[in-house]
């Protein structure tokens, strides 16, 4: 129960299936079905503003990927994270192990079917988490690698080449007043192309959405997609469709997940 007058920014998470124009592939055809868009999930209760009595259910930032055939969701703000065997139906995992404060903006990578990674703590700490089991989640961290880096990226070219991308803007990456930033990267690679999903911030605006940069090499340099953004919806009752991820999906589909507001004036 909110106790004052104020503005609650409900972030929930929104499926695009078959992302056509961001890989110019066309998926296999399935069998009409329906489905409930933003993703009908137990979103979890946020600590976050709990210091001024504001109670509010969010998720948002989604990571998803596929590991041994099956799909798990992390997201932010969540002292958990969620399992789906075909994208539509979701389960939520309590794990033995995870971040004391939940994810913030989590980045996740599936390693050769062996291990998952996730990564990104609300202090900014920056741990590395692993498991094997992630159904179990008895995760465990890689040490400290640096701090106060954020929205991070894992992405790992098969067995040759590890990269990790974050976001730190400004001259020395120590500027936070600059106009123009993007925010969110998530890499997917496509036919020997590195396709660079990014956020247009922010997340209260009612334009927040996700553009793509291609490269042949995942360092770059990028060039702009002709065909952007890749989700987008400035109208309707929920706005934004950014900072999300790409996976595949079931019949070797592209789906893109993302974040959406739903602003809730509560007296």
């Amino acid at each position: 129960m909110v106790l004052m007058n104020r503005i609650v920014k409900i972030s929930l998470i929104v499926i695009i299936l078959n992302i056509y124009h961001l890989l110019n592939i066309r998926g296999q055809s399935t069998q009409t079905s329906t489905y409930c868009n933003p993703i009908n999930i137990d979103y979890t209760y946020s600590i976050y503003n709990a210091n001024e009595n504001i109670s509010y259910r969010s998720g948002a930032d989604p990571a998803v990927v596929k590991f041994r055939n099956e799909y798990y969701m992390f997201v932010t703000r969540s002292i958990g994270y969620w399992h789906s065997t075909d994208l539509l139906h979701w389960s939520f995992i309590t794990p033995e192990k995870w971040y004391f404060q939940g994810s913030n903006a989590p980045a996740a990578h599936n390693y050769n079917d062996s291990v998952l990674y996730v990564t990104e703590d609300p202090s900014c700490s920056m741990s590395i988490l692993y498991t094997d089991n992630p159904k179990k989640g008895d995760w465990k961290a890689i040490p400290l690698i640096i701090n106060d880096l954020q929205d991070p990226d894992l992405f790992i070219d098969g067995d040759d080449e590890n990269n990790h991308g974050w976001e730190r803007f400004g001259e020395n990456h120590g500027d936070t007043a600059l106009a123009g930033y993007i925010e969110g990267p998530w890499l997917t690679k496509y036919n020997n192309m590195y396709y660079m999903q990014y956020a247009a911030p922010g997340t209260e605006f009612n334009v927040y959405g996700d553009g793509v940069y291609m490269s042949d090499s995942p360092l770059g340099p990028y060039r702009y997609a002709p065909k952007n953004p890749i989700s987008y919806k400035p109208g309707g009752f929920m706005n934004g469709a950014g900072h999300g991820s790409t996976v595949i999906g079931p019949n070797n589909t592209y789906w893109h997940f993302a974040s959406m507001a739903v602003s809730i004036n509560v007296n």
